[in-house]
């Protein structure tokens, strides 16, 4: 369940985690966009993970990572999964300010490929790795890990064949 209580101003104070229900297998051009910040130092921070292109028995796992650092700046890391214990990071992109980070996903799942904005700056396209899922998490996920962090909004748009 939502704890309304999170809630502060239509920004939500991550406080637990928030999954995409009902499962989806993300097999078409996925669009994801979201505005958050990290308002703590630790951990991975603002996290944005994603299972997707879902077909003949393996998916990918893509994730970023909005972490604020010591000196008031955050960093953004865009990573995938070459396997179920393993993460590899696709693009680094550091000294953002401290104020809310607009990020845009399009997750091209015909070729395997990652289309990543900042604050409407195209970042570049990336190639993900798939592989064999241990568990069936067929969904999006936002959540603060090990610190604080704010969402003033998430879109998830997935289109039909």
């Amino acid at each position: 369940s939502f704890n309304a209580g999170s809630l502060s101003g239509g920004i939500w104070n991550a406080t637990g985690v928030l999954e995409t229900r009902p499962l989806h297998d993300f097999t078409t051009t996925t669009i994801i966009e979201t505005r958050c910040r990290n308002t703590g130092v630790g951990g991975n921070g603002a996290v944005l993970a994603i299972n997707a292109d879902r077909s003949g028995g393996v998916h990918t796992t893509l994730m970023t990572y909005l972490q604020r650092q010591a000196d008031g700046t955050q960093t953004l890391t865009l990573l995938t999964r070459p396997t179920s214990n393993t993460t590899k990071a696709l693009f680094t992109r550091t000294r953002l300010s401290n104020d809310y980070v607009r990020l845009l996903l399009l997750i091209d799942a015909q070729n395997n490929v990652v289309n990543l904005w900042i604050n409407d700056e195209d970042q570049g396209a990336f190639t993900y790795s798939t592989y064999t899922p241990l568990t069936n998490d067929r969904f999006l996920t936002l959540y603060a890990d090990t610190s604080t962090a704010d969402f003033d909004f998430i879109e998830v748009r997935s289109t039909t064949n």
